[in-house]
This record gives structure tokens, sequence and C-alpha cells, in this order.
């Protein structure tokens, strides 16, 4: 319903509802319990694991960036699954990163996807008959390096933490994890070399200042707490049982 929807209504679903609503009662019933028995924390983690390699198979070969978009939003929430089956503190660390980063990561994706489809009528970038803004490749290029948690965003820390929590607790973790980020790298890199078009010799067109808003919004908090990770994890750290 989401990717079906008006494109402003469905980056609100998959880019911050959905994920506030669904991913945060998971992380904060995984920090209110002691310790999860093994069998939950494996569950949690085989999930996380196919999810995110399914979710980035899905995404290769997408041509519609809303569709796209909400595979990539999938493959993120499932590192937010693989997380809360960690315990220690890299595990609380790292769940409560990860959906930071793909709310902003989303929601950044999907005002390039926004402007796109106002400027050509469609969100298939393979198809488009007129040239796409250049805010619209900018913001797509770098909602991508933030749903790869690319440095210096703040992406790179929950994954770090992620992978240093998975090797020590649930090593059989890392290699899906791995598969699933180069997967979604390739499906969202080729949008991205759509979307600049370098070979087309036409203008570009001008996008509104109604796609710099949320563009702008989502882009100011990456960078920041990218650089200071622990202004994100503050009022986290203060809500589980080890702060």
């Amino acid at each position: 319903e989401a990717v079906a929807g008006p494109a402003p209504l469905g980056a609100l679903i998959y880019g911050v509802v959905a994920p506030a609503a669904g991913l945060g009662w998971l992380l904060l019933a995984a920090a209110a319990l002691p310790v999860l028995p093994t069998s939950w924390a494996v569950l949690l983690g085989l999930l996380g694991a196919l999810g995110a390699l399914g979710c980035a198979a899905g995404a290769l070969g997408e041509r519609r960036l809303r569709p796209l978009l909400a595979w990539s939003a999938g493959a993120q929430a499932s590192l937010v699954v693989a997380a809360a089956g960690l315990a220690g503190p890299l595990g609380a660390l790292a769940g409560p990163a990860l959906l930071a980063s793909m709310m902003l990561a989303t929601s950044l994706c999907a005002a390039a996807a926004l402007s796109f489809e106002r400027a050509t009528g469609d969100d298939d970038y393979t198809a488009a008959q007129a040239p796409a803004p250049r805010l619209t490749a900018a913001c797509w290029a770098l909602g991508a390096a933030a749903s790869l948690g690319l440095p210096p965003l703040l992406g790179f820390w929950g994954r770090l933490w992620l992978l240093e929590a998975a090797a020590e607790q649930q090593p059989w973790l890392i290699a899906p994890l791995l598969m699933g980020a180069a997967l979604l790298l390739l499906a969202l890199l080729a949008p991205a070399a759509g979307l600049w078009g370098l070979a087309r010799g036409a203008e570009r067109g001008r996008a509104g200042w109604g796609d710099w808003l949320p563009a702008a919004l989502a882009l100011l908090p990456l960078a920041p707490f990218g650089a200071a990770p622990g202004l994100a994890c503050e009022l986290w750290l203060r809500a589980v049982a080890f702060a």
C-alpha cells in the first residue's frame, strides 16, 4: 500500500512511521529483557540475515524508484532485527543507530524519488523522457551512501557495532550480512548512474524548494551523528539497564 499510494504518503509510511512503530518497539522489548534465550537470539539473527539478503536481492534489477526504496528499507530493517538478537552493549547500540540511519536515509531517497516523479511523471528511471534535476541525483546518491552505511555517516557505526557483536556471538551472521550489503550496493548504484544521466546532453531541470526541504531535514543529522555517534545514542543509553 505504501508503494502504490501517493509518493509523500508512501515515504512517510515506510520511511518513518512503520520503522519507528515496529522496530522501535522491538528494540525497547529486547532492551527490557535481561538476556534473550539462545534460540530466540538465533531466530532473530536468522530472520535478520535472510531479510537483509532477500530484500537486497529483490532490489537488484528493480527499475522503479519507489519499489526499490521499499526493498532498500526492508534490507535495512532486517539489520535492526538482527541487532535485536545480539546481547551486550554493542548489540544494544547497533539497533538504534541502524534504525535512525534507516529513517534518515529512506527519507532522503524518498525526497529524490518524489522530485524525480514530479519532473518526469513516472518513477521508472530507465524510461524517463525528461531530464531530472541535479538535486534529485544528489539526494539519491547521498541517500544510497547512508543506506549502505558509508563513513562518515551514522549508518557506518551501526553496521560496525553489529558486525563486531556478531563476530563475538553469532559469527555465521557475518557472511549473509556482507552478501546482502554487496547486493544492495549494486541495486542502489544503478539508479544513481541513471539519474545522473551524464550521457545526455540536455540541460537538467530545476527542483523546487519543496524538494529541498525534506532532503535537508534528513541530511542534516546524518554527518554530525556520524562524526559524533554519542549524540544519537545518548538518550538510548539512559534507557537501557547497563547504561
